[in-house]
């Protein structure tokens, strides 16, 4: 079952205007477990079998052995849902991925650091001996769950879940997340049934602090093509063109084109762009204008063009950081990223995993464009902050129109022409102009020799 993505104003409506459970939002691996007996079976949300990560019975693996004796005795089969994430014994925290654990390999990969090991966070039970859950209330399931088994502190535990009936609650909740650096919330109708691959209309509500105005920056971008560098990256692809997935037609189908979106080339030290050019070299095939592949979707007449290109399925997700979404004609989106730069290779999604069309447009409609790190102010963002009241106007309000200063927005250099690669993988900042030239003329010059 799958969360929709939602802001904080569209909580409450979603829920029904009723109560609603807030959970913490992983950022681990999302896992089925399937035991009956001594045998179990893991299985990832696009039903890959990382069985042989966690293990098929109690006498094998790094994790099965933990948990086996957790169960009640009662209970001889069940499907149960969750997360799958790092957990530091020392420390007693979990890890996120941006700590580079991938933790399938925990046990068996002497770098998957020491004292660090498999935790299964479960949220949800789909089945338990005979019995199928999957089509009552969560309010069932969850009670249900607590009678499967007895958690064992860091390797398997029921994740936080509190009930909540207000906008401000959910204000207060994501906050907390972002303070703890958690990938957000989960917001679920007690009466939603468990409804395999649906998003829309679920029931279930996920909260990012990229889906909220001001909050988050990330993006996960598929590589799509790439640009040969000079100097120091001559004779390697330093630059890349990367793109999003059209939502395929069918549900259940992955995406089979990518629109380009933007054009990125720094973030990375020059051993990382080495590791990533190592991986993606056997797949690079050189890119003919005249015969764009069908799997990419370039504007007409772009200028936009790569070098090489790479078939999406042999390709790697990048997770891109940026001040905002601008308007460009020089991708097929009819925007891209300003001053983009790569925070790290998503190593664990897979090619059809990365932002859509779709969630790329409610993202621009959601945050205005603007991708910044901050907390959520409700106040702020035109509604009431928790604890205050609406304070009372005094005096006829003129409604004035509204817009960005001249000197905020952003320079369309869509039409730019690089002439060189002078400050190539640098980036600026222009905070004004000078006498002589305006702070758009000066963008623009940036541009054409970067």
């Amino acid at each position: 079952m799958l969360g929709q993505r939602a802001t904080i104003d569209q909580v409450m409506k979603l829920m029904d205007n009723g109560p609603f459970y807030l959970e913490t939002k992983f950022d681990g691996d999302r896992i089925q477990l399937h035991r009956q007996g001594n045998s179990y079976r893991y299985f990832s949300r696009s039903s890959k079998d990382y069985t042989t990560s966690f293990g098929a019975s109690p006498y094998e693996g790094s994790f099965t052995p933990m948990i086996h004796d957790a169960f009640n005795s009662k209970v001889k089969g069940c499907i149960l849902d969750g997360e799958m994430v790092g957990w530091d014994a020392e420390t007693e925290i979990f890890l996120p991925k941006g700590d580079h654990v991938d933790v399938k390999t925990i046990g068996r990969d002497e770098d998957s650091g020491i004292g660090i090991q498999q935790c299964f966070v479960v949220f949800d039970v789909l089945m338990v001996n005979d019995t199928n859950f999957a089509n009552r209330p969560l309010s069932e399931r969850a009670e249900q769950l607590k009678k499967v088994f007895e958690p064992v502190k860091g390797y398997i535990h029921l994740v936080h879940r509190r009930g909540a009936t207000t906008k401000e609650e959910v204000v207060t909740a994501l906050n907390e997340a972002i303070d703890q650096r958690e990938e957000g919330l989960l917001v679920k109708n007690p009466a939603s049934t468990y409804c395999p691959d649906k998003r829309k209309g679920s029931g279930w509500v996920k909260i990012k602090p990229e889906y909220v105005d001001s909050l988050s920056d990330q993006l996960d971008v598929l590589i799509i093509g790439g640009y040969f560098g000079e100097g120091r990256r001559a004779g390697m692809v330093s630059h890349f063109l990367c793109g999003v997935a059209v939502p395929p037609g069918m549900p259940g189908d992955k995406p089979s084109i990518f629109q380009s979106f933007c054009k990125v080339g720094s973030g990375y030290t020059l051993t990382e762009l080495r590791d990533l050019g190592l991986k993606l070299k056997p797949h690079w095939q050189k890119f003919d204008g005249k015969r764009v592949p069908d799997c990419l979707a370039l504007p007409a007449g772009s200028r936009e063009k790569p070098d090489v290109w790479i078939p999406p399925s042999k390709s790697c997700i990048v997770q891109i950081r940026a001040a905002e979404i601008v308007t460009s004609e020089r991708y097929r989106t009819g925007c891209t990223l300003r001053f983009p730069r790569v925070e790290k290779v998503r190593a664990d999604k897979e090619y059809f995993d990365c932002m859509t069309t779709d969630e790329l447009e409610q993202l621009k409609n959601m945050a205005s464009g603007r991708l910044a790190h901050s907390h959520y102010d409700d106040e702020a963002d035109g509604g009431v902050a928790p604890g205050k009241k609406k304070r009372r106007a005094l005096g006829v309000r003129v409604e004035r129109p509204k817009g960005v200063a001249a000197n905020f927005r952003p320079t369309d250099t869509s039409d730019i022409q690089e002439v060189s690669s002078m400050f190539g993988g640098r980036e600026f900042c222009v905070v004004n102009g000078t006498r002589d030239f305006s702070k758009e003329e000066m963008e623009k010059k940036i541009v054409e020799v970067q």
